[in-house]
């Protein structure tokens, strides 16, 4: 069983792009309700926009993610402009290690900003597989495409 491409919805409070990699094409669109009308799939990629969203590395203990969480959570207000509480944050560990520890990626955007965006899913009938920052939105599209590697230029 093949995976479904999904479409992708670049999110930002005063509209957005989407692309529908069934049919090829792109849209700028002023809300999610217009970007919503001809959709192939009502399951969509929503990916956070590049104003809107926070990525950066970051240096954490070397252990696993759960035993990691907690120095995460204690140093958002130091990486991101905002603090925990303002956040919705994850990260997902790189190979390389130092005596600092181990690299990490680090996403964050502002907790209020995802629930919107996802009652804006809602309320045009569309529902989020992932979210994502638009950062790395690139390589979930060519994931979702089932290409391994891309050169995502944006």
């Amino acid at each position: 069983m093949s995976k479904q491409a999904l479409p992708i919805i670049e999110w930002r409070p005063d509209g957005g792009r989407v692309y529908d990699p069934v049919t090829g094409k792109t849209l700028n669109a002023p809300n999610v309700r217009t970007a919503a009308i001809n959709l192939s799939s009502k399951l969509v990629g929503l990916v956070i926009g590049r104003s809107h969203s926070f990525v950066k590395t970051i240096h954490l203990p070397d252990t696993s993610k759960s035993e990691a969480l907690p120095a995460f959570q204690l140093q958002l207000g130091t990486h991101f402009p905002l603090g925990s509480d303002a956040l919705a944050a994850d990260f997902e560990f790189l190979d390389e290690k130092s005596s600092e520890g181990r690299l990490a990626l680090a996403v964050a955007a502002k907790t209020e900003l995802i629930k919107k965006a996802l009652d804006d899913l809602k309320a045009s009938g569309l529902s989020a597989a992932w979210t994502a920052p638009a950062a790395l939105g690139g390589q979930a599209l060519a994931e979702s495409e089932g290409t391994a590697n891309a050169l995502v230029i944006t």
